[in-house]
C-alpha cells in the first residue's frame, strides 16, 4: 500500500512539472501589437553662445508586435517657439509616419531610426528644456513615447553690431590719358542679417577736375550696370568701380571716394586714379596742305609746316632734321630748335631748301622730320627742282651747234 502511494505522489509531482512546463512558454509569448520608441542621447548639454543652431537627436522606432504598424511621430510637451521635425536618412526626407513590419516578416526593417531636428529660438536661458517624443500606432491603440532634455549652458554669444567693411587689393592705378580705369571692391556685410547697399561716388573738388568725370558700378565681371546690391549676414560681394576720364584731361593724381551705405551703416574707401603725360608730337602741312615746293639749282626757296603738340603733357628739346637729300644740298629749320613746347601748343615752322648749283632738273623727295626725347614725327616732302636761266641758253646754243654741224655733213655727202 505504501508503495503505491509513493508510486501515486511521484505521479502527481511528474504531472504537476509537466502542467508547469507547458504554462512557462505560454507566459513568455510575444503580445500581438507593440510599439517601441527608443533615443541614444536623451539628454543633451549645448553652449548657450550656439542658440539658435539646430539640435539633433537619433530616435530609434521598433515594432514588437506579430503585425505590421503604421506609426504616428510626434513632439508633445515642446517648448514655446520651438521647431521640431523629423527627417530620414540620405536623401533627407521629411517624416511624420512610418511603416514597421514584423521582426518574423522583415529583420531588417522591423526597427527604423530616425532624426530630430530641433530649433530653439535665437534668444534662450541658461537652463533645462524638455520636451517628449511620442510614437503612437495608426488606430492609437498602442503607443510609446519618450522625454528628451535639452540644456544650454555657459555664456551666450555676443551680438555682432550691424556694419559694412570696403576693401580693395589695389587702391592705386595708373594710365595714360584716353583710357579708363577699373577698381575691384570687396564689400562685406559685417551684421548678423542681410542688407540692401546702395553706392556712390563723393568726388573731389573742382579744382581736381573730378566733376567731369563719370563712373558706374557692375557686379563681379558680369557687364550689368548697379546702383545697390543685397548681401548676406557675413557675405561678402565683389563689385567692380569704372572710372571714365574726360578727353583732354590733364596728367596728375585723382582720388576718388567711394561709399557704400544701408540704413544707419556705412564705410567709406578711397581709391587714386593717377593719369601719366601723353606725348604726340605732329609735323604736317599748312593750312593749304601742300607737301610739296618748286626750286631753282643753287637757289634756296622758303616753305612753312605745321607743329603741333597734340598730347597732355609739355615736350622738351625739340629738333629737327632733313633726311635723303641729294649731295650739296642745304637746309635749314627757323627756328632750329624749341626747348620747351606746351600741350596743345601750335607753332609755324619755316623751312629753308637750297638744291645744289649742279642738281639735275627732276623731282626730289626729302624727309622733314622734328624729334624729343618723348615723340617724333616727319613728312615726306616734294621739290621739283629747275636748272638756271644761262644754262638754258646754253642748252639751247649747243642744239643749234648740233643741228648746224649735221647739215654741214649732209651738204658734204651731197657733192660727192
Amino acid at each position: 500500500m505504501r508503495r503505491l502511494n509513493r508510486v501515486g505522489l511521484s505521479l502527481l509531482v511528474v504531472m504537476f512539472l509537466l502542467s508547469m512546463a507547458g504554462v512557462g512558454p505560454a507566459m513568455a509569448q510575444q503580445p500581438e501589437r507593440g510599439v517601441s520608441l527608443t533615443t541614444t542621447y536623451p539628454h543633451v548639454v549645448v553652449p548657450l553662445a550656439d542658440a539658435g543652431d539646430t539640435v539633433q537627436f537619433s530616435v530609434t522606432v521598433a515594432n514588437t508586435g506579430t503585425v505590421a504598424e503604421d506609426v504616428k511621430l510626434s513632439v508633445v510637451s515642446m517648448p514655446e517657439d520651438w521647431k521640431c521635425q523629423f527627417e530620414s536618412g540620405y536623401p533627407s526626407k521629411i517624416v511624420r509616419a512610418v511603416y514597421l513590419p514584423t521582426k518574423e516578416e522583415d529583420e531588417k526593417n522591423f526597427t527604423q531610426g530616425i532624426t530630430l531636428k530641433v530649433t530653439p529660438p535665437s534668444e534662450v536661458e541658461s537652463k533645462d528644456y524638455q520636451f517628449t517624443v511620442k510614437a503612437v500606432s495608426d488606430d492609437g491603440k498602442v503607443s510609446d513615447s519618450v522625454p528628451i532634455t535639452l540644456t544650454f549652458s555657459g555664456e551666450a554669444a555676443k551680438s555682432v553690431p550691424a556694419g559694412v567693411e570696403l576693401s580693395t587689393d589695389s587702391t592705386t592705378l595708373e594710365q595714360t590719358a584716353g583710357n579708363d580705369f577699373e577698381f575691384s571692391i570687396k564689400v562685406k556685410n559685417k551684421g548678423e542679417e542681410s542688407r540692401r547697399f546702395e553706392f556712390g561716388l563723393e568726388k573731389g573738388s573742382p579744382e581736381t577736375q573730378l566733376a567731369s568725370w563719370r563712373g558706374y558700378l557692375t557686379k563681379g565681371y558680369e557687364g550689368t550696370r548697379i546702383q545697390d546690391l543685397k548681401i548676406d549676414a557675413g557675405a561678402t560681394e565683389t563689385i567692380k568701380l569704372h572710372l571714365n576720364p574726360p578727353s583732354g584731361v590733364q596728367a596728375g593724381e585723382y582720388p576718388v571716394k567711394f561709399k557704400s551705405s544701408s540704413g544707419e551703416v556705412s564705410d567709406t574707401i578711397e581709391v587714386k586714379a593717377v593719369i601719366s603725360g601723353t606725348y604726340e608730337l605732329s609735323l604736317t602741312a599748312p593750312e593749304d596742305g601742300r607737301l610739296n615746293t618748286s626750286a631753282t639749282a643753287g637757289d634756296a626757296t622758303t616753305v612753312s609746316l605745321k607743329l603741333e603738340n597734340r598730347g597732355s603733357t609739355a615736350l622738351e628739346d625739340i629738333s629737327f632734321s632733313a633726311l635723303g637729300m641729294p649731295d650739296e644740298w642745304d637746309v635749314n629749320f627757323n627756328p632750329d630748335s624749341i626747348d620747351t613746347f606746351e600741350a596743345d601748343e601750335t607753332r609755324t615752322i619755316k623751312v629753308d631748301i637750297k638744291p645744289g648749283s649742279s642738281t639735275i632738273a627732276g623731282d626730289y623727295m626729302i624727309e622733314l622730320k622734328a624729334s624729343s626725347s618723348q615723340s617724333k614725327d616727319s613728312v615726306d616732302y616734294r621739290v621739283s627742282v629747275e636748272t638756271p636761266t644761262a644754262w638754258g641758253w646754253a642748252g639751247v646754243a649747243i642744239v643749234v651747234i648740233v643741228i648746224a654741224g649735221l647739215f654741214a655733213i649732209f651738204a658734204r655727202v651731197r657733192r660727192r
